[in-house]
């Protein structure tokens, strides 16, 4: 078929994959004719990034500031760290911004230069105007990822970022062009900030999104003091109004962080159309667990990080009451003693339609050998009453006691996954499992990788999956 014979969608298509291969220039094809040229344009201009505003980012601003250009944007990245910057350089420049600076002195206190001009003001900032003529232009704008973070504290030039100035520019983002058309959006927070961030969210209107991050994360080398609790609860009844599907509330692995994080997860506002949730938690709020199922009714998948709480008390996992859940990816960073590991692990995960599972920092190389063949049996009956077709499980040391324990609470296995980090006496492992067999675990496919293997053993996975291989009669799978 000739060109004009083929619709511009089928054509869009056969194009993807050719901006695919990363060898190819996109560019290079604008001069075939209209449609490839306005192709060729939307995936050089679909992304612009402005973490880093150099010389160089300063006039790519400039040029996307084409309304011919501004409507290809699809995805949009800012700082708020850029946009200080900006301002602390147009503040010296600009004759309606340095009369405020001069008359402001050093604040002891933050070390951080203050000025008093106004939102307006600061609006009228050359390069600052310019990024405002780029939101209200950019009419399909689908993804949106901002870091809000402070300057650094020993720069003394750096003009601080206002919250009246984040206010107006979250207020831009909200009743811009493209507001209706966005659907994700990502925030990464300086910790010190995130009370203030969600305030702010609250306000913000974005009818169509369904997809929201927010990541809170401490100051690079800077010690982490409690801000207290975080409320959610304005944050989360703007939620209700948009059909979010997807929602991630993370943080690193402070405990101090994940206990605020949690705080804000505890809430009593109904979201009918989450289906994914990851959050990361100290797990010792009883109210936001135990709201989980009442919140997220048409809950499907929940990637769950637990960091261990600084009293060194947290929940049983079987708080948890999720009798729709499909998909559990559960990451426990902990060092539990003895006593907190038999405490989180009592008693069994109500999920019975629980297909997909995923377990790591359960079964860690520092707990040692004898305490993971007693740990290994009572980690595994906690998920014994789901219907687990496909397990992915992270281990310290790979030994029998682990295929033993898993045989036992997945009977209906399908498709298993084992990474373990060493295996200590391969000739000891390889003797046990030739002594054994699992006749009725029917394992369709399974996957084994030991990620420091013994230097003299050869292929380490190979083997060990042969191993395992020979006691399941029906088992396939790759190392």
């Amino acid at each position: 078929m000739t060109y004009p014979e083929l619709p511009p969608e089928i054509w869009r298509k056969i194009l993807r994959w050719y901006m695919a291969d990363q060898e190819n220039n996109i560019m290079f094809i604008r001069d075939v004719n209209r449609l490839f040229y306005d192709v060729a344009m939307d995936h050089r201009f679909e992304r612009l990034d402005l973490r880093d505003l150099s010389a160089g980012g300063a006039f790519e601003l400039q040029h996307v500031r084409d309304p011919w250009l501004t409507k290809r944007l699809k995805w949009i990245c800012l700082s708020t760290s850029t946009l200080a910057q900006i301002l602390t350089e147009e503040c010296y420049r600009s004759e309606h911004l340095l009369p405020s600076a001069l008359q402001n002195h050093r604040d002891e206190t933050t070390h951080i230069i203050a000025p008093s001009s106004t939102v307006d003001s600061m609006l009228e900032a050359p390069l600052i105007e310019c990024l405002l003529d780029v939101l209200a232009g950019a009419r399909n704008l689908r993804k949106i990822v901002v870091e809000v973070r402070s300057p650094p504290r020993a720069d003394f030039r750096c003009i601080a970022f206002p919250r009246a100035f984040l206010h107006a520019a979250l207020a831009r983002l909200a009743c811009g062009a493209f507001a209706g058309a966005t659907t994700t959006l990502a925030l990464r927070v300086d910790y010190e900030l995130l009370a203030v961030l969600l305030d702010e969210l609250a306000l913000v209107q974005m009818p169509s999104l369904t997809d929201l991050a927010v990541v809170a994360e401490p100051r690079v080398k800077e010690r982490v003091e409690p801000i207290g609790p975080v409320k959610g609860q304005a944050f989360f009844e703007n939620l209700g109004r948009v059909p979010l599907e997807s929602l991630r509330v993370f943080t690193k692995e402070k405990a101090v962080i994940a206990s605020d994080i949690s705080s804000i997860l505890d809430h009593d506002v109904i979201l009918p159309s989450v289906r994914r949730l990851d959050i990361a938690t100290t797990f010792d709020n009883p109210k936001m667990i135990k709201s989980l199922r009442a919140n997220y009714p048409s809950l499907r998948v929940l990637i769950l990080h637990i960091i261990a709480p600084d009293s060194g008390a947290g929940l049983p996992l079987s708080v948890l009451d999720l009798p729709n859940l499909l998909d559990l990816r559960l990451s426990v960073k902990a060092a539990f003693d003895a006593p907190a590991f038999s405490a989180f692990w009592h008693g069994h995960l109500n999920a019975p339609r629980l297909t997909y599972l995923t377990v790591s920092g359960a079964l860690a190389e520092r707990m040692g050998p004898s305490r993971l063949r007693a740990a290994a049996p009572q980690v595994c009956a906690c998920f014994a009453g789901g219907a687990v077709r496909q397990l992915e499980i992270h281990v310290g040391m790979l030994e029998r006691a682990l295929l033993d324990a898993l045989a036992a609470a997945f009977p209906g296995l399908r498709r298993l996954h084992i990474r373990a980090t060493r295996i200590l006496d391969m000739a000891r492992f390889e003797e046990e499992m030739g002594r054994c067999c699992y006749p009725g675990w029917d394992i369709r496919e399974l996957k084994v990788e030991v990620t420091a293997p013994p230097f003299d053993l050869g292929n380490v996975d190979a083997r060990v999956l042969a191993v395992i291989k020979s006691a399941l009669p029906r088992a396939s799978g790759s190392s």
